[in-house]
This record gives structure tokens, C-alpha cells and sequence, in this order.
């Protein structure tokens, strides 16, 4: 992602005709920066939290589950967590009249996916491998896509010539309702053509929307052999369905217009189902005690015990917090990099070492990113540990302390502090003075006395500054004067 932003933003500076960083590279660096930042952040922290949460309504649901039969449906069960296997039924005919189907197909749910040989204008760059030499432009290219924007192409319409498919397919995307073959029920790209909908685990009503956790889905084989099976011009070859836009030429050769479409055919006779039993024989989420936000809904297509089960809730929602983690973790150093960017653009001004300072100042900013997006990232998911389990919260945190009196010390260490006059104004800098005497050389460091001095009272006057601190320069005077 940061590679693909910088990419662009070197395609403004050449285009704005800036130097080395011209243009608004640093503007839109640190409002990028910002935007990384606080995403980073706020999603790092509804991520623990929602991983908390998830692994409290599984532990919970372990306590609370309810072995349940296929059939009859028990009404003292309601409201409970419920666990039962068993088969599944309601599957119906599905796609009848589609091209290539004849009179359906049985099971759960039928899918299609639609796509147009046509004119698409994609944006590339030129120039081979040396960026500095690349140029982006915009290019018309004919390619098999999802979509469909009839009326586009390489030439405006008021360069058509007359209506020849031949010359068509040079010119524009033409329409392709006009087609003996098209049929309103077509969508281009992914759609859904239909789903069973009088569907039973047991006696149980299945939930639609864990339909997708249990079917098993496997490309249909359109045929075309028998009469009326396909209009003019649609051929199968495969498991794909090819529509000519112009019906007199050859399957296998693509000229803009053509489509072909796809079948997926989703079923399923077995299923295990995690949920909460409701009013008659329905099934609904199961809110945990901890935060009813978070729900039990599970299904799978297999005959699995509970416990199986949620050992897969634990393992996903494991997998899917480390996932966020390292994002919202790149996105959070990626963001304070971004915002302080601009200091290696200041260096790439400097004659021939411009190039040499801003890959050091890069380096320098890169590490410095990386220990405070650490310690935001540590101090955020330790907070919200802490209340949950504090025997990780806790060391999260002492981890972001770490690395904050980490990034104190590396600040103040190089730091020399300037004594001050009896006014409490800095006084003159003295280069002896800022050294501490183990970093004096041998032959700088003073003699031992041979013998204690003689003991004299002085009076030491430090100024009317109130009260005395370290580094304050007093005068102290002698009883002889």
C-alpha cells in the first residue's frame, strides 16, 4: 500500500513538473500518515476487544450448550444453546429455462458468473524499468471482464460507421439486448439465479444465513445437444456457456460483444448447527452473557460434535486476530512514517548528496516509526488485556513503558544541559564541563591531590531564583571576602 501511494505520488510530481518531491507530496504524506495512524489505532483497539469478547462468548457457550435430538422439537429448550446433526432437506429444481440448463438442476442454491469480451480502458506505464523515464497513460485494451459498459470504446460515437457487427467490434462495446439470446434474467459478473428456500436440519428450520457454512459448490456442465436447449448463437464448450454476438462465427474465436457465462450449483445433505433455539422451529444467534453483541451461529456441512465446533470458532477467531494485528501494527508505524516523510524531503534538495541524505534520514525516521508505533500499538491492546486477563495485559503495558523511557533516554542522551547564571538565564556553554569524567581522556583527568586542602567555611549565593536546582551557577565567597 505504501509503495502504490509514493508510486502516485511521483506520477503528481512529474506531471506537476516539481523536483525531487515537488508538488503536495508532503501535504497529502502527512493527511495519509494521520488517516494510517488513527485507523491503525482505533481498529488495533476494537480488535483486542473483539477478540476478548469472541473467546468469552465460546468459553461461555461451552457451559451453556444443550444436546438436542433431530426431531421432535423440545419447547423447554427455548432460548437455550443448542447443538444438533442432522440431515438436511428442501432442496428444489433451480435455473429451469436458463440456457444450457433445460429444466433445472436440483439442489440449494445456483450461482452464474457473466462475462463481456469488450473494450476496457485501463491506465499503464511506459517507459520500461527506469521510474524516472515512466510515464502513466491510458490505453484501450479488449478483454474478458465482469462488467459491462455498453457505448464505450476507443472511438466517440460520432466516428460509427454503418451498422456491420464486423465494424462494431473496432469501434465500441455494443449493446447486447438486442441479442436473440439475451435473457432478462442475466446479470453481469457474480449474481445468485436462485436458493431453495424451505429448508430443514431435522425439524428444525434452517437459518438462512448459514447457508453458506454448509453448502458444497461444484461447476455445472451446460449442454446444448438437446432441442431448445440453447437459442441461436449460444454454444457450450466445458463448464462454459458461449454467447456469439455474431451467431456465424467460430466458438473459439473472441471478438467484442461475445459473452459466457458460468455455473455453480451449492448443495448439501448433512448439516451441524450451533444456535439458539427460538419460538416454534426457528433458530437464531445465541447472544453471549458477556457482551450480547457477540453471538454463537455456527454451521458446517459435517457431521461434528460441539466441542468440534468450537475449537474452529477459537482457531478462526485466533487466526483472524493475529491477521488484524499485524495490520493495524503496519498501519500505525506505516502512519507516524508517512507523517514525518517530509523531513527526508527537506534533504533531497541538497546538491548531488540529496539522493545519499534523504535514504538516511529514511532509515533514522523508519526505526523511529517503528518504536513509537510499538509502543501505541502495545499500550493499546495492553489496556484492553488488562481487564480480561491481566497476566498479558500487564506486560503488554510494561512492553509500551519500555519502549517509551527507551525513546526518553535515546532523546535526552545526546542532550547537554547549559548551566545557569545567578538569574537563572542560560549561561555560555562549556564543552569541558558537558563531559562526564569517565569520557575524558587519561591525560585530561585531574590529579589526585597529594594531601586534603585545608578546611575554609564559604557562603554560597545562588541568585534570588527560587528554589536551587541542578545546573545553577552559584558564587561562594570566602569569610576573607
Amino acid at each position: 500500500v505504501f509503495s502504490s501511494v509514493m508510486d502516485n505520488w511521483e506520477e503528481e510530481r512529474d506531471e506537476g513538473g516539481g523536483g525531487h518531491h515537488g508538488g503536495s507530496n508532503p501535504c497529502a504524506a502527512v493527511c495519509f500518515g494521520l488517516f494510517l495512524f488513527v485507523g491503525g489505532m482505533t481498529l488495533g483497539g476494537w480488535n483486542e476487544y473483539r477478540s476478548v469478547a469472541t473467546a468469552k462468548a465460546i468459553a461461555l457457550g461451552r457451559d451453556h450448550v444443550v444436546e438436542v435430538p433431530c426431531s421432535p422439537i423440545d419447547p423447554l429448550h427455548r432460548r437455550d444453546l443448542i447443538h444438533l446433526t442432522c440431515p438436511l432437506t428442501g432442496q428444489k429444481i433451480l435455473g429451469a429455462g436458463f440456457a444450457g440448463l433445460g429444466e433445472g438442476v436440483s439442489g440449494l442454491q445456483l450461482k452464474s458468473e457473466v462475462q463481456v469480451y469488450q473494450w476496457v480502458l485501463e491506465t499503464v506505464k511506459t517507459g520500461g524499468s527506469n521510474k524516472d523515464q515512466q510515464k502513466t497513460v491510458k490505453e484501450w485494451h479488449k478483454k474478458w471482464k465482469d462488467g459491462y459498459e455498453p457505448g464505450t470504446g476507443p472511438h466517440t460515437s460520432t466516428n460509427l460507421p454503418p451498422d456491420d457487427p464486423h465494424d462494431v467490434d473496432e469501434l465500441v462495446n455494443p449493446p447486447l439486448t438486442t441479442r436473440p439470446w439475451w435473457d432478462s434474467r442475466l446479470r453481469f459478473g457474480h449474481f445468485t439465479i436462485d436458493t431453495a428456500t424451505d429448508i430443514k436440519v431435522g425439524a428444525f428450520a434452517f437459518p438462512a444465513p448459514l447457508l453458506s457454512s454448509v453448502l458444497t459448490e461444484r461447476t455445472l456442465s451446460p449442454n446444448c445437444s438437446a432441442p431448445s436447449s440453447c437459442p441461436p448463437g449460444v454454444s457450450a464448450m466445458g463448464n462454459t456457456l458461449y454467447f456469439k454476438y455474431d451467431p456465424g462465427s467460430a466458438v473459439h474465436t473472441e471478438r467484442v460483444g461475445d459473452m459466457r457465462q458460468t455455473f455453480w450449483l451449492g448443495d448439501a445433505h448433512f448439516a451441524s448447527v450451533l444456535a439458539q433455539q427460538s419460538v416454534g422451529e426457528s433458530l437464531v444467534p445465541w447472544p453471549s452473557p458477556y457482551d450480547p453483541s457477540y453471538t454463537i451461529f455456527l454451521a458446517t456441512g459435517q457431521d461434528a460434535t460441539a466441542e468440534e465446533m468450537f475449537a474452529k470458532a477459537e482457531s478462526d477467531n485466533v487466526a483472524l486476530t493475529w491477521v488484524l494485528r499485524l495490520v493495524t501494527w503496519l498501519c500505525t508505524s506505516g502512519g507516524i512514517f508517512l507523517l514525518l516523510s517530509p523531513l527526508g524531503m527537506l534533504v533531497a534538495w541538497v546538491p548531488c548528496l540529496g539522493g545519499v541524505l534523504e535514504g538516511l534520514v529514511d532509515m533514522v525516521v523508519c526505526g523511529f516509526s517503528c518504536a513509537v508505533g510499538s509502543m501505541c500499538w502495545f499500550m493499546v491492546a495492553g489496556f484492553v488485556w488488562v481487564f480480561y486477563r491481566p497476566y498479558i495485559g500487564v506486560p503488554l503495558l510494561l512492553v509500551s513503558g519500555g519502549l517509551f523511557v527507551w525513546l526518553v533516554f535515546f532523546r535526552s542522551k545526546g542532550m547537554r544541559r547549559r548551566p545557569m547564571d545567578l538569574e537563572g538565564r542560560p549561561g555560555p556553554y562549556n564543552p569541558e564541563a558537558a563531559l562526564d569524567e569517565d569520557q575524558l581522556m587519561p591525560q585530561d583527568k585531574p590529579e589526585e591531590p597529594s594531601a586534603p586542602p585545608e578546611p575554609m567555611n564559604f557562603c554560597a549565593e545562588c541568585g534570588a531564583r527560587k528554589p536551587v536546582s541542578m545546573g545553577m551557577v552559584c558564587r561562594a565567597c570566602a569569610a576573607q571576602g
